[in-house]
């Protein structure tokens, strides 16, 4: 109900033959994303990290990224589907989280 600030949701995903040098990549939200879109999600330059930002509606939003890889002079287009869905305030109290490492 609009009351998370601006948070990282994920980050951007292409298939590369070289996916160990992230330090190579650049990232940029590509032209057909829709302006609405792309005023919403913000791209970290440098890391890939999806913001979504505070008061985004609720929807089913599709994003598109460049990634430019800066060594081999490659460039693909990651396209991300974000469902994003209004909770009721049971379902939050409700809810727990886990984390998984290694």
């Amino acid at each position: 109900q609009g009351q998370f600030p601006a948070m990282v949701i994920g980050s951007v995903y292409v298939s590369d033959e070289d996916d160990h040098d992230r330090q190579d990549k650049t990232f940029e939200v590509d032209a057909s994303t829709s302006p609405e879109v792309a005023a919403r999600f913000k791209v970290d330059l440098y890391t890939g990290n999806i913001t979504m930002v505070k008061g985004t509606s609720a929807g089913t939003h599709v994003l598109r990224v460049k990634v430019h890889d800066n060594f081999r002079r490659e460039m693909a287009i990651g396209q991300t589907t974000i469902n994003v869905v209004d909770l009721t305030l049971s379902a939050v109290m409700q809810s727990g989280s886990l984390r998984l490492a290694n």
